[in-house]
């Protein structure tokens, strides 16, 4: 082959696969403008945005919770990239041969380049070996091992393979010349190939991060009902996707971190947030065709999608899915605005629901209780209303449970105790307040939810306080980030966070009470996950005198459900393993005597799994061992 054909064919290779690259992508985003659902804003907060990119791209932080799977992915990532200058040398030395080296524009620094990319390429080979390992021997049950997945680690290898055939043939003249064109064969190839696999991810992670929600909360989305989104108040079909819900799809890697975490697959249930988001992936591309023609596209909860309403309703909305995704993907999303359509559209929900939704309806809190009785656990107490003392420097959000429930009124009347305690100046809303909306929302009626938080929201306008406290972390998320979107934004904290405060202003002193106390701490999602507040709860424990605080195994950010959230605290459980048994158990197996909690929900649930599982354990609010430390 004359040297003259080597830049003819070079330059036709990269024009026929970046055409290809450039069809395939092109079709992608056409599909993505298509697709009518709404997406969050994506703009601002640019360097939180960034530091995301810095913790979870470059340090891989989520994925080195697993420190040898971790450091072998860590090890493909920098490898490969570091790899890619020399391979765009290479190219470059396609089209123009012998004249250009990129030692000719760094001839110091290149030389250590080389060093450098020779060692992370060898380690990349490593990783490779224990990715290989892993689908050969371990075979972890949530990881999908199939063509696709040994084929892009096929195409990885042989990549790196040529790198070092290209720059270390035992007979350059020969060898280099064959290596080279090996290496941009490969390269090229999986430039095709790339698009249409799963391993798009390389493509979209990075942005997929970037473009996420920056920091541990958000509010779901808010449809107009009554105006453009009336007929499509949430994902009924894959047409109703957002871009953004699209690229999180097209992310995934199918990984299974999501699967591994996830409070209904592990007690049995059909759910999987893995399965959910790739099913839907699949639809999506099934369905491409049809979306880019303007043609009508079926719903996809339907026989033979696998995405059906037992699925959708066994989501406890804990979160612990979207903690542990290292691309950012947010299922909580997709299935919530699937239930939404479920319950709106098609009255499709758990049949236990519909008394709920009733007495939401009818009396502003699930139970059902009378709503003229919202203020009786504070009778006898003396605690003023907001109408009694306007200007109140605190407004106690009591919460249904906290009104209602046996356990959640010892907790209301322990926070007040404390409250006057510390001499806070604080009042009630008594038969003002009502429902937040969260149990509605979460189970999928968001236009009963949306009555609620507008009534909330003109609830909270008209008194206006300085600061809201509350006990219910569901109560914390709605008033914090939801309300905020009716109208109404104040400053809210939950009472194991301003309760810590007290103690550490000397307010409030703690002092050993009784014989020493082995307390387990479990953390609520709506508190640890959706807030991420970890460190006042044991801050607040740790306050006291004679109490040994006790880790589970799950624990903080990566605990394990109680099994009520989601509109799951009115459901049954008649699949697999009650969730709040399985939690239970574990948090019997440290040993301790009190189950330390911040969250009524959580100690119904648990109270009930511990029973259940014989264990004598006791289940404690944090405000109640408090209470009792500074009586």
């Amino acid at each position: 082959m004359g040297i003259t054909m080597k830049p003819l064919l070079v330059l036709a290779a990269l024009v026929a696969a970046g055409g290809v690259f450039g069809w395939r992508v092109g079709r992608l985003i056409r599909l993505f403008r298509a697709l009518k659902g709404n997406a969050r804003p994506v703009t601002g907060r640019f360097g939180a945005r960034l530091a995301v990119l810095g913790r979870e791209v470059l340090l891989h932080s989520r994925l080195l919770r697993n420190p040898v799977i971790g450091a072998a992915h860590l090890a493909i990532f920098t490898g490969f990239l570091a790899v890619q200058i020399h391979t765009s040398e290479t190219l470059l030395d396609g089209l123009m041969p012998g004249g250009f080296t990129w030692a000719t524009w760094a001839p110091r620094a290149y030389p250590v380049y080389r060093i450098v990319a020779d060692a992370l390429a060898a380690l990349v080979l490593v990783g490779l070996a224990v990715a290989l390992a892993r689908r050969l021997f371990a075979r972890p049950a949530v990881l999908s091992d199939h063509r696709d997945a040994r084929l892009v680690l096929l195409f990885t290898a042989l990549i790196i393979v040529s790198y070092f055939g290209m720059n270390h043939a035992v007979r350059p003249s020969v060898g280099r010349e064959l290596w080279w064109w090996v290496h941009v064969a490969v390269i090229l190839g999986f430039l095709v190939y790339l698009p249409g696999s799963k391993h798009l991810h390389i493509l979209t992670a990075v942005p997929n991060l970037f473009l996420r929600w920056p920091g541990p909360s958000r509010p779901l989305t808010t449809p107009d009902l009554e105006g453009a989104d009336a007929d499509r108040p949430g994902l009924g079909s894959v047409r109703d996707l957002s871009w953004k819900q699209a690229l999180d799809l097209i992310s995934c890697t199918e990984c299974g971190r999501c699967e591994a975490v996830c409070p209904a697959s592990l007690t049995g249930k059909p759910l999987s947030p893995k399965r959910v988001v790739v099913d839907l992936r699949e639809e999506l591309r099934w369905q491409s065709g049809a979306i880019l023609a303007g043609a009508e596209v079926p719903g996809f909860v339907r026989e033979g999608t696998g995405i059906t309403e037992e699925v959708l309703f066994a989501c406890t909305s804990c979160r612990a899915c979207e903690e542990a995704c290292p691309v950012g993907i947010q299922h909580l999303d997709l299935i919530l605005e699937a239930r939404r359509c479920l319950v709106l559209l098609e009255g499709r929900f758990p049949a236990e629901l519909q008394q709920t939704f009733k007495n939401l309806e009818e009396q502003s809190n699930p139970w059902g209780f009378p709503a003229d009785t919202r203020a009786d656990w504070a009778a006898g107490l003396e605690i003023p209303t907001i109408a009694d003392r306007p200007g109140a420097e605190v407004l106690y959000f009591v919460g249904c449970a906290g009104s209602f429930d046996d356990r959640g009124r010892k907790t209301a009347t322990a926070v007040a105790r404390l409250l006057r305690r510390a001499g806070v100046d604080f009042a009630i809303l008594g038969r003002e307040e009502s429902c937040t909306g969260d149990p509605a929302r979460r189970a999928g009626n968001e236009y009963l939810a949306q009555g609620l938080l507008k009534a909330t929201a003109e609830t909270l306008n008209r008194v206006n306080p300085r600061t809201i406290l509350t006990g219910c972390p569901h109560c914390l998320n709605t008033l914090k980030h939801e309300v905020p979107e009716f109208g109404a934004r104040f400053t809210v904290v939950h009472h194991a966070e301003y309760l810590a405060g007290l103690v550490r202003a000397g307010k409030l002193v703690p002092r050993a009470v009784g014989p020493a106390v082995d307390a387990v701490i479990h953390d609520s999602c709506y508190l640890g996950r959706w807030n991420d507040q970890t460190a006042s709860p044991r801050d607040l424990l740790a306050a006291i005198p004679g109490v040994t605080v006790h880790e589970p195994p799950r624990t903080a950010r990566a605990g394990f459900c109680c099994g009520a959230g989601g509109g799951r605290m009115f459901m049954e459980e008649k699949t697999g393993t009650a969730v709040n048994r399985n939690r239970a158990a574990e948090l019997a197996a440290t040993g301790a005597g009190v189950v330390a909690v911040a969250c009524p929900f959580c100690a119904t649930m648990l109270g009930d799994g511990l029973k259940a599982e014989g264990s004598a354990a006791a289940v404690r609010d944090l405000a109640l061992l408090l209470d009792e430390a500074t009586a």
